[in-house]
């Protein structure tokens, strides 16, 4: 599969996802963790019909958990049960 055709999917799903949402929610605010971020919470967005503080992407805990997989693999070792990440203006500090 493509990346085209990834996005393609992807955004497929974000915009039956989005409308099931907002007509199950319509006061909901809808927090996008699904790559591309930006074309998906633009989906979610035009879909919902929505303001654009309601539709949030939420970066950095996907990729950031799909690193830690990729990691623990290369290592052998077991994940751990609980991540934290705090992100800041500054930088991000993780917390393990």
């Amino acid at each position: 599969m493509s990346r085209d055709d990834l996005q393609a999917t992807n955004a497929s799903i974000v915009k039956v996802c989005t409308e099931q949402s907002v007509k199950q929610s319509p006061n909901a605010i809808i927090i996008v963790v699904s790559n591309p971020l930006d074309v998906m919470t633009y989906v979610a967005l035009k879909v919902s019909g929505f303001e654009r503080h309601r539709v949030i992407g939420m970066a950095g805990i996907l990729d950031s958990s799909r690193f830690r997989t990729f990691i623990s693999m290369e290592l052998g070792v077991r994940l751990r049960i609980s991540m934290h990440l705090f992100s800041a203006d500054m930088g991000i500090l993780w917390c393990h």
